[in-house]
């Protein structure tokens, strides 16, 4: 149990949401609309391919990314809208040493 809301941390909702908590759903569903509509912004402006989200959303799976694709589909315009694949960064939270590492190893010849 958390006793100020402000200590509240995506993981508990998500492991709340998991368990059927309808607030922590409902947090979840607000959340993919949200990060839905930046989405649809980047497609519908830069006609985006490829959509990969990365930290701790992405750890949410598929109980986040349900909400954006449905979001996305329904106000991204066109085709691109429709078929843009918005997937899980594979590399989570890591995904920033292993590009930094990357950099460093490509300038250095390794």
């Amino acid at each position: 149990m958390v006793d100020n809301v402000d200590d509240i941390t995506s993981k508990q909702v998500y492991e709340a949401a998991l368990a059927g908590d309808q607030l922590a759903v409902h947090v979840i569903e607000s959340a993919g609309k949200w990060l839905g509509s930046a989405i649809v912004s980047l497609i519908n402006l830069f006609s985006t391919e490829l959509i990969v989200v990365g930290g701790g959303a992405s750890a949410m799976g598929d109980v986040l990314l349900s909400h954006v694709r449905k979001y996305v589909k329904k106000h991204a315009y066109g085709e691109l809208g429709q078929s843009t694949p918005i997937i899980e960064a594979q590399l989570g939270n890591n995904a920033g040493i292993v590009g930094a590492a990357g950099l460093v190893i490509n300038r250095e010849g390794l």
